[in-house]
Protein backbone atom coordinates (compact mmCIF):
# COMPACT_ATOMS: atom_id res chain seq x y z
CA UNK A 1 0.00 0.00 0.00
CA UNK A 2 1.05 3.75 -0.88
CA UNK A 3 3.27 4.64 2.14
CA UNK A 4 2.52 8.63 1.37
CA UNK A 5 -1.73 8.36 1.90
CA UNK A 6 -2.85 10.88 4.17
CA UNK A 7 0.48 12.98 4.13
CA UNK A 8 -0.59 15.69 1.49
CA UNK A 9 -1.79 18.50 2.72
CA UNK A 10 -2.16 18.68 6.46
CA UNK A 11 -2.21 22.32 7.70
CA UNK A 12 -0.87 22.92 11.52
CA UNK A 13 -3.99 24.97 12.38
CA UNK A 14 -6.24 22.49 13.85
CA UNK A 15 -10.01 22.28 11.97
CA UNK A 16 -11.74 20.31 14.82
CA UNK A 17 -10.74 20.36 18.30
CA UNK A 18 -13.05 18.65 21.30
CA UNK A 19 -11.71 18.91 24.42
CA UNK A 20 -12.78 17.02 27.96
CA UNK A 21 -15.74 15.84 26.14
CA UNK A 22 -18.38 13.60 28.41
CA UNK A 23 -21.54 12.05 27.96
CA UNK A 24 -23.69 9.72 29.91
CA UNK A 25 -26.51 7.95 29.66
CA UNK A 26 -28.61 7.41 32.94
CA UNK A 27 -25.83 5.71 35.37
CA UNK A 28 -23.70 4.63 32.16
CA UNK A 29 -20.83 6.90 31.50
CA UNK A 30 -19.69 6.40 27.71
CA UNK A 31 -17.48 9.09 27.93
CA UNK A 32 -15.57 11.09 30.71
CA UNK A 33 -13.12 13.05 29.02
CA UNK A 34 -12.67 12.36 25.25
CA UNK A 35 -10.18 14.82 23.52
CA UNK A 36 -9.34 15.19 19.90
CA UNK A 37 -7.76 16.96 17.06
CA UNK A 38 -8.35 17.34 13.76
CA UNK A 39 -6.02 18.62 10.84
CA UNK A 40 -6.97 20.12 7.55
CA UNK A 41 -5.83 17.41 5.17
CA UNK A 42 -4.87 15.02 7.28
CA UNK A 43 -6.53 11.13 8.29
CA UNK A 44 -6.45 10.89 11.45
CA UNK A 45 -7.57 7.26 12.72
CA UNK A 46 -9.98 6.71 15.99
CA UNK A 47 -8.97 3.52 17.48
CA UNK A 48 -10.36 1.95 20.59
CA UNK A 49 -12.38 -1.10 21.90
CA UNK A 50 -16.17 -1.65 21.56
CA UNK A 51 -17.85 0.35 24.02
CA UNK A 52 -14.94 2.97 24.07
CA UNK A 53 -16.97 5.42 23.27
CA UNK A 54 -15.81 6.14 19.59
CA UNK A 55 -19.64 5.98 17.86
CA UNK A 56 -20.77 8.43 20.66
CA UNK A 57 -17.54 10.99 19.95
CA UNK A 58 -18.90 10.78 16.74
CA UNK A 59 -22.40 11.27 17.11
CA UNK A 60 -21.54 14.18 19.18
CA UNK A 61 -19.36 15.69 16.03
CA UNK A 62 -22.07 15.42 13.80
CA UNK A 63 -24.65 16.70 15.86
CA UNK A 64 -26.57 13.69 16.71
CA UNK A 65 -26.64 13.76 19.95
CA UNK A 66 -25.82 16.43 22.60
CA UNK A 67 -22.88 16.29 24.63
CA UNK A 68 -23.38 16.81 28.85
CA UNK A 69 -19.95 18.46 28.59
CA UNK A 70 -16.48 19.71 27.28
CA UNK A 71 -15.29 21.94 24.66
CA UNK A 72 -16.05 22.09 20.55
CA UNK A 73 -13.72 23.82 18.86
CA UNK A 74 -14.50 24.45 14.37
CA UNK A 75 -11.64 26.66 13.00
CA UNK A 76 -10.76 28.33 16.44
CA UNK A 77 -14.87 28.96 16.99
CA UNK A 78 -16.99 27.70 19.50
CA UNK A 79 -18.65 24.69 17.75
CA UNK A 80 -22.92 24.80 18.24
CA UNK A 81 -24.31 21.30 16.83
CA UNK A 82 -28.39 21.20 17.59
CA UNK A 83 -28.65 18.67 14.71
CA UNK A 84 -27.35 17.08 11.57
CA UNK A 85 -28.20 19.78 9.41
CA UNK A 86 -25.87 21.96 11.52
CA UNK A 87 -23.17 19.66 10.74
CA UNK A 88 -23.93 19.09 6.99
CA UNK A 89 -23.86 23.36 6.63
CA UNK A 90 -20.42 23.21 8.44
CA UNK A 91 -19.18 20.84 5.54
CA UNK A 92 -19.19 17.43 8.20
CA UNK A 93 -19.87 14.23 6.36
CA UNK A 94 -20.49 11.16 7.84
CA UNK A 95 -20.63 7.19 6.94
CA UNK A 96 -21.49 5.49 10.18
CA UNK A 97 -20.80 1.62 10.41
CA UNK A 98 -24.42 0.69 9.76
CA UNK A 99 -26.87 1.62 6.88
CA UNK A 100 -28.45 4.55 7.12
CA UNK A 101 -29.84 4.74 3.07
CA UNK A 102 -33.59 4.09 2.85
CA UNK A 103 -34.08 0.76 1.93
CA UNK A 104 -37.33 1.18 -0.47
CA UNK A 105 -35.78 4.16 -2.45
CA UNK A 106 -33.29 3.45 -5.57
CA UNK A 107 -29.75 3.80 -5.28
CA UNK A 108 -30.17 6.64 -7.25
CA UNK A 109 -32.47 8.35 -5.09
CA UNK A 110 -30.11 7.77 -2.29
CA UNK A 111 -27.25 9.20 -3.93
CA UNK A 112 -28.76 12.49 -3.99
CA UNK A 113 -31.49 12.48 -0.89
CA UNK A 114 -31.62 15.93 0.55
CA UNK A 115 -29.77 17.55 -2.50
CA UNK A 116 -31.93 16.70 -5.36
CA UNK A 117 -31.89 19.39 -7.90
CA UNK A 118 -34.79 21.39 -8.83
CA UNK A 119 -36.54 24.18 -11.27
CA UNK A 120 -38.74 25.91 -10.36
CA UNK A 121 -40.07 23.43 -7.86
CA UNK A 122 -39.74 20.13 -10.15
CA UNK A 123 -37.32 17.36 -9.13
CA UNK A 124 -34.71 17.48 -12.16
CA UNK A 125 -34.33 13.68 -13.04
CA UNK A 126 -31.41 14.01 -15.52
CA UNK A 127 -29.77 15.97 -13.30
CA UNK A 128 -29.86 13.69 -10.37
CA UNK A 129 -29.06 10.86 -12.60
CA UNK A 130 -25.66 12.12 -13.73
CA UNK A 131 -24.76 13.74 -10.59
CA UNK A 132 -25.35 10.36 -9.20
CA UNK A 133 -23.49 8.33 -12.09
CA UNK A 134 -20.78 10.64 -11.57
CA UNK A 135 -20.77 9.38 -7.42
CA UNK A 136 -20.58 5.99 -8.45
CA UNK A 137 -17.89 6.89 -11.11
CA UNK A 138 -15.63 8.29 -8.32
CA UNK A 139 -15.72 4.67 -7.03
CA UNK A 140 -15.77 2.64 -10.32
CA UNK A 141 -18.60 1.44 -9.19
CA UNK A 142 -20.75 -0.92 -11.56
CA UNK A 143 -24.42 -0.80 -9.70
CA UNK A 144 -27.92 -0.05 -11.61
CA UNK A 145 -29.10 3.44 -10.47
CA UNK A 146 -32.40 2.35 -10.46
CA UNK A 147 -32.01 -0.83 -7.90
CA UNK A 148 -33.72 -0.49 -5.08
CA UNK A 149 -31.46 -0.68 -1.83
CA UNK A 150 -32.93 -3.43 -0.04
CA UNK A 151 -31.79 -5.83 -2.64
CA UNK A 152 -28.10 -4.71 -2.58
CA UNK A 153 -25.76 -6.73 -0.49
CA UNK A 154 -23.78 -5.27 2.39
CA UNK A 155 -20.80 -4.93 1.13
CA UNK A 156 -22.41 -2.79 -2.06
CA UNK A 157 -24.54 -0.69 0.46
CA UNK A 158 -21.46 0.22 2.06
CA UNK A 159 -19.89 1.77 -1.39
CA UNK A 160 -23.22 3.45 -2.14
CA UNK A 161 -22.82 5.44 1.45
CA UNK A 162 -19.23 6.12 0.44
CA UNK A 163 -20.12 7.58 -2.69
CA UNK A 164 -22.77 9.74 -1.51
CA UNK A 165 -20.44 11.10 0.91
CA UNK A 166 -17.62 11.64 -1.49
CA UNK A 167 -19.36 13.28 -3.92
CA UNK A 168 -20.27 16.28 -1.54
CA UNK A 169 -16.79 17.26 -0.91
CA UNK A 170 -17.02 18.37 2.74
CA UNK A 171 -14.37 19.79 5.20
CA UNK A 172 -14.40 17.08 7.31
CA UNK A 173 -15.69 13.14 6.77
CA UNK A 174 -15.91 10.57 9.00
CA UNK A 175 -15.72 7.04 8.12
CA UNK A 176 -17.15 3.88 10.44
CA UNK A 177 -15.62 1.42 9.81
CA UNK A 178 -15.48 1.78 6.25
CA UNK A 179 -13.93 -1.15 4.93
CA UNK A 180 -15.49 -3.62 6.63
CA UNK A 181 -17.38 -5.82 3.89
CA UNK A 182 -15.51 -4.48 1.09
CA UNK A 183 -12.54 -6.56 -1.09
CA UNK A 184 -9.35 -5.35 -0.56
CA UNK A 185 -9.67 -3.90 -4.58
CA UNK A 186 -12.90 -1.55 -3.45
CA UNK A 187 -10.71 -0.71 -0.53
CA UNK A 188 -8.04 0.10 -1.89
CA UNK A 189 -10.08 2.45 -4.57
CA UNK A 190 -11.10 4.64 -1.33
CA UNK A 191 -8.25 4.49 -0.41
CA UNK A 192 -7.14 6.16 -3.25
CA UNK A 193 -10.20 8.97 -3.02
CA UNK A 194 -9.15 10.21 0.59
CA UNK A 195 -5.59 10.84 -1.05
CA UNK A 196 -7.67 13.00 -3.50
CA UNK A 197 -10.13 14.18 -0.56
CA UNK A 198 -6.51 15.11 1.75
CA UNK A 199 -5.12 17.11 -0.83
CA UNK A 200 -7.36 19.14 -1.51
CA UNK A 201 -7.82 19.69 2.22
CA UNK A 202 -10.46 17.75 3.24
CA UNK A 203 -9.99 15.85 7.02
CA UNK A 204 -11.09 12.44 7.15
CA UNK A 205 -11.63 11.30 10.42
CA UNK A 206 -11.32 6.95 10.11
CA UNK A 207 -12.20 4.18 12.49
CA UNK A 208 -11.34 0.60 11.73
CA UNK A 209 -10.82 -2.25 13.84
CA UNK A 210 -8.00 -3.33 11.07
CA UNK A 211 -4.97 -2.00 12.24
CA UNK A 212 -2.85 -3.09 9.44
CA UNK A 213 -5.19 -0.40 7.47
CA UNK A 214 -5.07 2.25 10.15
CA UNK A 215 -1.29 1.92 10.17
CA UNK A 216 -0.19 2.66 6.69
CA UNK A 217 -3.40 4.92 6.30
CA UNK A 218 -3.40 7.43 9.19
CA UNK A 219 -0.93 10.78 9.66
CA UNK A 220 -1.92 10.21 13.42
CA UNK A 221 -3.94 8.21 15.45
CA UNK A 222 -6.06 8.99 18.65
CA UNK A 223 -7.05 5.90 21.28
CA UNK A 224 -9.65 5.65 23.19
CA UNK A 225 -10.00 3.55 26.35
CA UNK A 226 -13.21 3.58 28.85
CA UNK A 227 -14.62 6.34 27.18
CA UNK A 228 -11.15 8.75 27.62
CA UNK A 229 -8.33 9.68 25.56
CA UNK A 230 -5.01 7.86 26.60
CA UNK A 231 -3.15 9.29 24.09
CA UNK A 232 -1.96 10.63 20.16
CA UNK A 233 0.53 9.09 17.72
CA UNK A 234 1.94 9.93 14.78
CA UNK A 235 2.75 7.38 12.24
CA UNK A 236 5.13 4.97 12.88
CA UNK A 237 5.59 6.26 16.56
CA UNK A 238 3.85 2.89 17.46
CA UNK A 239 3.97 -0.57 16.33
CA UNK A 240 0.57 -2.47 16.30
CA UNK A 241 1.29 -4.33 19.28
CA UNK A 242 1.74 -1.11 21.59
CA UNK A 243 -1.16 0.01 19.95
CA UNK A 244 -3.01 -3.05 21.00
CA UNK A 245 -2.11 -2.32 24.63
CA UNK A 246 -2.83 0.75 24.80
CA UNK A 247 -6.58 -0.38 23.41
CA UNK A 248 -7.61 -2.90 25.80
CA UNK A 249 -5.05 -2.21 28.65
CA UNK A 250 -3.17 -5.34 28.15
CA UNK A 251 -1.64 -7.56 25.82
CA UNK A 252 -3.29 -9.49 23.49
CA UNK A 253 -1.84 -12.28 21.41
CA UNK A 254 -2.15 -12.24 17.32
CA UNK A 255 -3.26 -15.95 16.94
CA UNK A 256 -5.15 -18.70 19.00
CA UNK A 257 -2.17 -20.72 20.49
CA UNK A 258 -2.66 -24.73 20.40
CA UNK A 259 -5.26 -24.91 18.31
CA UNK A 260 -6.57 -28.67 18.97
CA UNK A 261 -6.24 -30.93 15.38
CA UNK A 262 -9.38 -32.05 14.17
CA UNK A 263 -11.38 -36.21 14.21
CA UNK A 264 -11.29 -38.39 10.61
CA UNK A 265 -15.03 -38.53 10.39
CA UNK A 266 -16.76 -36.46 8.31
CA UNK A 267 -19.38 -34.73 9.47
CA UNK A 268 -20.60 -32.45 6.26
CA UNK A 269 -20.24 -33.66 2.55
CA UNK A 270 -21.09 -31.46 -0.17
CA UNK A 271 -20.88 -32.53 -3.47
CA UNK A 272 -22.39 -30.99 -6.76
CA UNK A 273 -23.66 -28.18 -5.18
CA UNK A 274 -25.52 -25.45 -7.11
CA UNK A 275 -27.94 -22.68 -6.07
CA UNK A 276 -30.20 -20.26 -7.48
CA UNK A 277 -28.05 -17.70 -6.04
CA UNK A 278 -25.31 -18.47 -8.38
CA UNK A 279 -23.24 -20.82 -6.77
CA UNK A 280 -22.04 -23.66 -9.23
CA UNK A 281 -20.39 -27.50 -8.08
CA UNK A 282 -19.25 -26.99 -4.83
CA UNK A 283 -17.68 -30.02 -3.40
CA UNK A 284 -15.61 -30.40 0.01
CA UNK A 285 -16.29 -31.88 3.15
CA UNK A 286 -15.49 -31.01 6.59
CA UNK A 287 -14.40 -32.83 9.72
CA UNK A 288 -14.95 -33.65 13.27
CA UNK A 289 -13.76 -30.72 15.25
CA UNK A 290 -12.47 -29.27 12.07
CA UNK A 291 -12.58 -25.21 11.42
CA UNK A 292 -12.57 -24.71 7.70
CA UNK A 293 -12.15 -21.16 6.37
CA UNK A 294 -13.57 -19.68 3.19
CA UNK A 295 -12.27 -16.86 1.95
CA UNK A 296 -13.14 -14.97 -1.36
CA UNK A 297 -13.64 -11.19 -2.70
CA UNK A 298 -16.75 -9.31 -2.66
CA UNK A 299 -19.01 -11.22 -4.91
CA UNK A 300 -17.07 -14.38 -4.63
CA UNK A 301 -20.09 -16.90 -2.84
CA UNK A 302 -19.10 -16.57 0.87
CA UNK A 303 -22.28 -15.36 2.18
CA UNK A 304 -24.27 -17.45 -0.48
CA UNK A 305 -22.44 -20.97 0.64
CA UNK A 306 -23.38 -20.05 4.44
CA UNK A 307 -27.03 -19.74 3.79
CA UNK A 308 -27.44 -22.85 1.35
CA UNK A 309 -25.78 -24.85 4.11
CA UNK A 310 -28.33 -23.65 6.50
CA UNK A 311 -31.06 -23.83 4.12
CA UNK A 312 -31.83 -20.20 4.16
CA UNK A 313 -31.44 -20.27 0.34
CA UNK A 314 -32.77 -23.39 -1.69
CA UNK A 315 -30.51 -25.93 -3.51
CA UNK A 316 -30.84 -26.22 -7.33
CA UNK A 317 -28.21 -29.44 -7.94
CA UNK A 318 -25.73 -31.49 -5.88
CA UNK A 319 -26.29 -32.08 -2.33
CA UNK A 320 -25.74 -31.44 1.40
CA UNK A 321 -25.27 -34.62 3.74
CA UNK A 322 -24.79 -34.81 6.93
CA UNK A 323 -22.20 -37.50 8.85
CA UNK A 324 -25.19 -38.54 11.82
CA UNK A 325 -28.46 -38.18 10.02
CA UNK A 326 -30.46 -38.68 5.96
CA UNK A 327 -32.47 -35.88 7.10
CA UNK A 328 -33.11 -33.89 4.35
CA UNK A 329 -32.81 -29.90 4.79
CA UNK A 330 -35.55 -28.16 3.47
CA UNK A 331 -35.79 -24.81 5.78
CA UNK A 332 -33.50 -23.45 8.18
CA UNK A 333 -35.44 -25.26 10.57
CA UNK A 334 -34.73 -28.53 9.42
CA UNK A 335 -31.43 -27.78 9.73
CA UNK A 336 -32.05 -26.30 13.60
CA UNK A 337 -33.29 -29.38 14.77
CA UNK A 338 -30.51 -31.41 12.88
CA UNK A 339 -28.15 -29.83 14.48
CA UNK A 340 -26.52 -26.85 12.84
CA UNK A 341 -26.19 -23.56 14.27
CA UNK A 342 -25.30 -19.96 12.13
CA UNK A 343 -24.04 -16.21 13.07
CA UNK A 344 -24.94 -14.28 10.11
CA UNK A 345 -23.03 -11.83 8.04
CA UNK A 346 -25.68 -8.80 9.45
CA UNK A 347 -25.98 -8.77 12.98
CA UNK A 348 -28.45 -6.27 13.23
CA UNK A 349 -30.91 -7.12 10.80
CA UNK A 350 -30.53 -11.23 10.80
CA UNK A 351 -28.55 -11.96 14.34
CA UNK A 352 -29.88 -10.07 17.52
CA UNK A 353 -33.38 -9.52 18.33
CA UNK A 354 -32.76 -5.79 19.07
CA UNK A 355 -35.91 -5.21 21.27
CA UNK A 356 -35.40 -8.30 23.69
CA UNK A 357 -33.08 -8.31 26.64
CA UNK A 358 -29.65 -10.13 26.49
CA UNK A 359 -30.89 -13.12 28.77
CA UNK A 360 -33.70 -14.17 25.63
CA UNK A 361 -31.16 -12.85 22.95
CA UNK A 362 -28.73 -16.17 25.08
CA UNK A 363 -31.67 -18.64 25.44
CA UNK A 364 -33.72 -18.58 22.08
CA UNK A 365 -32.42 -21.68 20.71
CA UNK A 366 -32.11 -23.06 24.06
CA UNK A 367 -36.14 -24.25 24.25
CA UNK A 368 -35.81 -27.66 25.57
CA UNK A 369 -33.23 -26.35 28.44
CA UNK A 370 -35.36 -23.23 29.63
CA UNK A 371 -39.21 -24.29 29.17
CA UNK A 372 -40.73 -27.63 31.22
CA UNK A 373 -44.30 -28.86 30.28
CA UNK A 374 -44.74 -26.02 27.25
CA UNK A 375 -43.61 -23.35 29.60
CA UNK A 376 -40.35 -20.98 29.91
CA UNK A 377 -38.59 -21.67 33.65
CA UNK A 378 -37.48 -18.12 33.57
CA UNK A 379 -35.27 -19.03 36.59
CA UNK A 380 -33.51 -21.67 35.34
CA UNK A 381 -33.63 -19.06 32.07
CA UNK A 382 -31.78 -16.08 34.12
CA UNK A 383 -29.26 -19.04 35.69
CA UNK A 384 -27.93 -20.13 32.50
CA UNK A 385 -28.26 -16.92 30.92
CA UNK A 386 -25.77 -14.89 33.75
CA UNK A 387 -23.10 -18.75 33.32
CA UNK A 388 -23.06 -17.90 29.52
CA UNK A 389 -22.65 -13.86 30.25
CA UNK A 390 -19.70 -14.52 32.53
CA UNK A 391 -18.44 -17.43 30.50
CA UNK A 392 -18.56 -15.06 27.47
CA UNK A 393 -17.16 -12.18 29.13
CA UNK A 394 -20.42 -10.21 27.89
CA UNK A 395 -19.88 -6.47 29.24
CA UNK A 396 -23.69 -5.52 29.98
CA UNK A 397 -25.14 -4.22 33.37
CA UNK A 398 -27.34 -7.22 33.55
CA UNK A 399 -29.06 -10.04 31.35
CA UNK A 400 -31.76 -8.01 31.54
CA UNK A 401 -30.91 -5.01 29.77
CA UNK A 402 -31.83 -4.63 26.01
CA UNK A 403 -29.09 -6.25 23.64
CA UNK A 404 -29.90 -3.00 21.51
CA UNK A 405 -27.84 -1.41 24.58
CA UNK A 406 -24.80 -3.21 24.23
CA UNK A 407 -21.79 -2.00 22.32
CA UNK A 408 -21.15 -4.33 18.77
CA UNK A 409 -18.61 -6.49 19.85
CA UNK A 410 -20.59 -7.66 23.00
CA UNK A 411 -23.89 -8.56 20.59
CA UNK A 412 -21.87 -10.49 18.80
CA UNK A 413 -20.77 -12.55 21.60
CA UNK A 414 -24.20 -13.06 22.73
CA UNK A 415 -25.11 -14.59 19.12
CA UNK A 416 -22.59 -16.71 19.53
CA UNK A 417 -23.13 -17.73 22.95
CA UNK A 418 -26.65 -19.12 22.35
CA UNK A 419 -25.38 -21.93 20.73
CA UNK A 420 -23.17 -22.49 23.54
CA UNK A 421 -26.66 -23.09 25.74
CA UNK A 422 -27.57 -24.84 22.40
CA UNK A 423 -24.36 -26.89 21.04
CA UNK A 424 -24.63 -27.96 17.53
CA UNK A 425 -22.46 -30.75 15.70
CA UNK A 426 -21.75 -27.94 12.72
CA UNK A 427 -21.53 -24.19 13.02
CA UNK A 428 -21.44 -21.90 9.87
CA UNK A 429 -19.83 -18.52 11.14
CA UNK A 430 -20.32 -16.14 8.62
CA UNK A 431 -17.80 -13.17 9.04
CA UNK A 432 -18.54 -13.56 12.66
CA UNK A 433 -15.73 -10.47 13.64
CA UNK A 434 -16.58 -7.87 11.18
CA UNK A 435 -16.89 -4.85 13.00
CA UNK A 436 -15.40 -5.56 16.37
CA UNK A 437 -12.79 -4.74 18.25
CA UNK A 438 -9.74 -6.26 18.91
CA UNK A 439 -10.24 -7.65 22.10
CA UNK A 440 -13.47 -9.16 21.52
CA UNK A 441 -12.14 -10.23 18.23
CA UNK A 442 -9.68 -12.27 20.50
CA UNK A 443 -12.53 -13.90 22.97
CA UNK A 444 -14.45 -14.31 19.59
CA UNK A 445 -11.31 -16.44 18.74
CA UNK A 446 -10.89 -18.53 21.91
CA UNK A 447 -14.80 -18.85 21.73
CA UNK A 448 -14.49 -20.64 18.27
CA UNK A 449 -11.23 -22.93 19.59
CA UNK A 450 -12.87 -23.72 22.25
CA UNK A 451 -15.90 -24.99 20.38
CA UNK A 452 -14.01 -26.95 18.08
CA UNK A 453 -11.96 -28.89 20.60
CA UNK A 454 -15.16 -30.25 22.25
CA UNK A 455 -16.06 -31.41 18.65
CA UNK A 456 -17.84 -28.75 16.99
CA UNK A 457 -16.87 -28.95 13.09
CA UNK A 458 -17.17 -24.81 12.06
CA UNK A 459 -17.08 -23.28 8.62
CA UNK A 460 -15.70 -19.82 9.05
CA UNK A 461 -16.05 -17.28 6.41
CA UNK A 462 -14.20 -14.28 6.69
CA UNK A 463 -13.03 -11.30 4.51
CA UNK A 464 -9.91 -10.81 6.64
CA UNK A 465 -7.39 -13.41 5.38
CA UNK A 466 -5.33 -12.72 8.28
CA UNK A 467 -8.20 -13.94 10.79
CA UNK A 468 -8.32 -17.21 8.98
CA UNK A 469 -4.83 -17.62 8.93
CA UNK A 470 -4.48 -17.79 12.46
CA UNK A 471 -7.48 -19.91 13.44
CA UNK A 472 -8.33 -22.50 10.59
CA UNK A 473 -7.12 -25.90 10.12
CA UNK A 474 -7.85 -25.42 6.20
CA UNK A 475 -8.79 -22.23 4.21
CA UNK A 476 -10.96 -22.96 1.24
CA UNK A 477 -10.83 -20.52 -1.54
CA UNK A 478 -14.21 -19.19 -3.74
CA UNK A 479 -14.30 -17.32 -6.84
CA UNK A 480 -16.72 -16.54 -9.17
CA UNK A 481 -19.17 -18.43 -6.70
CA UNK A 482 -16.99 -21.62 -7.39
CA UNK A 483 -13.89 -23.58 -5.81
CA UNK A 484 -10.74 -22.25 -6.50
CA UNK A 485 -8.71 -24.55 -4.36
CA UNK A 486 -7.78 -25.23 -0.83
CA UNK A 487 -4.76 -24.69 0.97
CA UNK A 488 -3.60 -26.03 4.16
CA UNK A 489 -0.56 -27.55 6.22
CA UNK A 490 0.77 -25.81 9.20
CA UNK A 491 1.27 -22.85 7.96
CA UNK A 492 -1.27 -21.35 5.91
CA UNK A 493 -0.15 -19.39 2.90
CA UNK A 494 -1.72 -16.23 2.90
CA UNK A 495 -0.01 -15.42 -0.90
CA UNK A 496 -1.51 -18.95 -2.22
CA UNK A 497 -4.69 -17.70 -0.93
CA UNK A 498 -4.86 -14.22 -2.68
CA UNK A 499 -3.30 -16.24 -5.80
CA UNK A 500 -6.60 -18.49 -6.03
CA UNK A 501 -8.89 -15.81 -5.15
CA UNK A 502 -7.63 -13.29 -7.60
CA UNK A 503 -7.19 -15.91 -10.44
CA UNK A 504 -3.56 -16.00 -11.11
Amino acid sequence: MDEQIGMSAASSRPLLVATGITKAYGGVVALRGADLEVLPGEIHALLGENGAGKSTLIKILVGAIHRDGGDLLWRGEPLVMESRRDAIEKGIRVVFQHSALIEHLTVEENLVLGEEDARMGWIDRRAMARRAQEALAELDLDIDLKTPVSRLKVGERQLVEIARALSAEGKLLILDEPTASLSEGDAERLFALLRKATGRGTAVIYISHRLDEVLNLADRITILRDGASVGTVSRGEKSKSELVSMMVGRYVPDRVEDLAPPGGDVVLRVEGLCTATGLTDIDFELHEGEILGVYGLLGSGRTELARALMAADPISGGSIQLGWTDRPLRSVSDACDAGLGMVPEDRLTEGVFPVLSVRENLTVAAGSRVSRGGWVDTKRERRLAEEAKSQLSIVAPSVEARISTLSGGNQQKAVMGRWFLSPRRVLVLDDPTVGVDVGARHEIHRLIAQLASEGTSIVLTSSDLDELVALCHRIMVLRNKQVAGFVDGNDLDKSECLHLALGA
